[in-house]
């Protein structure tokens, strides 16, 4: 299953949606499983689901 992120701005807001393209900082490959985070991920998140995913 694929799932997609949300991105939400709080600073400011974005002209339009189709202009924002979310830019990855991290791939993982795990047992055919793969784990892309994308800049701006809550940290304590992407640690915590890659913990799940290794063990």
């Amino acid at each position: 299953e694929i799932i997609a992120p949300v991105f939400k701005s709080h600073h400011h807001q974005v002209a339009k949606k189709t202009d924002y393209i979310p830019q990855p900082a991290l791939k993982l490959n795990i047992d055919n499983v793969q784990l892309t985070i994308f800049k701006g991920t809550n940290a304590h998140l992407a640690t915590e689901v890659t913990k799940i995913l290794i063990s």
